[in-house]
């Protein structure tokens, strides 16, 4: 019986190989080792997405959901970071800006109160730029988590 999981994998690989199973490393192992292709990863796990590895409860996902979830929220919904729609997102709330600056000059709210309100504005747009670079991060993070599992990188 193995003591842990280098012998077992070092048995099963002997096994695999019609080596003599003993939990050693030798030259027979060695070179069985050099000249060995690597394992075919199955359809399914080759095939693999997002969507199946958080059906399977893979912490990785469960953490990179709840990472977009809160570059979402800081964003301002996590719907609109789905893809092209942040660029639109962002053209809107530049023309608003134009258009609020427009007005508040006409009403004759002094220099100083509109340099706080740009300010504010700038603020604003920092954090939601924060928000988007969390959330492209997550987003790598995950992929990347998915391309490791369907190599067979990671169970």
């Amino acid at each position: 019986m193995p003591k842990g999981r280098t012998e077992a994998a070092i048995l099963a690989f002997r096994h695999e190989h019609d080596l003599p199973l003993k939990p050693a490393i030798d030259d027979d192992l060695l070179a069985a080792m050099a000249r060995a292709e690597p394992r075919q990863v199955s359809e399914v796990r080759a095939n693999a997405t997002t969507h199946d590895l958080r059906e399977q409860g893979v912490q990785t996902i469960a953490i990179t959901d709840q990472i977009k979830g809160w570059a979402g929220k800081l964003f301002g919904g996590s719907s609109v970071l789905g893809g092209g729609g942040v660029l639109a997102w962002l053209t809107d709330k530049a023309t608003a800006v134009s258009g609020a600056r427009d007005a508040v000059g006409g009403l004759g709210i002094p220099p100083a109160a509109i340099a706080w309100l740009l300010a504010g504005v700038v603020v604003l747009a920092i954090v939601a730029g924060l928000g988007v670079l969390i959330w492209v991060v997550a987003h790598k993070v995950e992929v990347e988590r998915v391309a490791d599992y369907r190599t067979g990188k990671n169970t």
